[in-house]
């Protein structure tokens, strides 16, 4: 009483070619692999710049907010009021901002 077992067999045969550039199979892997961790790098580089950048605009935002608050606080009217209301939008945007710098990294 044995049972027939399923065979399973991959359609995908491999055999020893060589690439149009000359290689074997594991040299063209060795590249492709060799290629995909310098795009890896590249990504990464960009990500970093991009994080430095969130974070010098934090700080440029930051400054502004804080002029803009000393000129509203020297000032009088509903006109400083409105004023001081967007320096402080200013200065939550800058904290968005260094947020994101911190958290892309």
């Amino acid at each position: 009483m044995s049972k027939d077992k399923t065979v399973r067999r991959s359609a995908l045969v491999l055999h020893r070619t060589t690439s149009k550039h000359g290689n074997t199979g594991f040299e063209d892997l060795k590249n492709f692999i060799k290629e995909g961790s310098d795009f890896a790098k590249q990504i990464v580089d960009i990500i970093q710049e991009l994080s430095e950048l969130e974070s010098a605009h934090s700080k440029g935002v930051s400054k502004l907010a804080t002029k803009l608050f000393k000129a509203s606080k020297e000032n009088t009217g509903t006109v400083s009021n409105a004023w001081h209301f967007v320096a402080n939008d200013f200065e939550q945007t800058a904290e968005i901002h260094k947020a994101v710098a911190v958290s892309i990294l």
